[in-house]
């Protein structure tokens, strides 16, 4: 998986591309972390162009957006395609993640 990140202030907009599996989590908690270290506040994931996410992958992200939540923060998923929206839809977790259509409306949001 690749990952670019571009900081707008005190959010960051994280672009994965490809598949979200256990085996690329790590360098992705570890940007996280490091943009975290640094004044960012809101996490803004880009899913434009993931195909998949795994169980793995959610559970992370349910727990980053917890974390971000106690800092004052968000976390933000923008973008997803009709395979990420049915995996949030069947996990029953697309109510409990923020989803705008594009980056610009999650800056703007933030």
């Amino acid at each position: 998986m690749e990952i670019k990140a571009e900081q707008y202030g005190r959010a960051v907009i994280l672009r994965g591309r490809g598949e979200l599996t256990e085996e690329g989590l790590a360098p992705f908690a570890e940007e996280v972390n490091r943009q975290l270290a640094g004044d960012v506040l809101d996490v803004i994931l880009d899913l434009s162009e993931v195909a998949f996410m795994d169980s793995v992958w959610l559970e992370y992200l349910l727990g980053l957006r917890e974390s971000l939540s106690k800092k004052q923060g968000h976390l933000t998923l923008c973008g997803p395609g009709d395979n990420i929206a049915k995996i949030l839809e069947s996990t029953r977790l697309d109510g409990r993640f923020e989803t705008v259509g594009d980056a610009v409306e999650a800056i703007g949001a933030v």
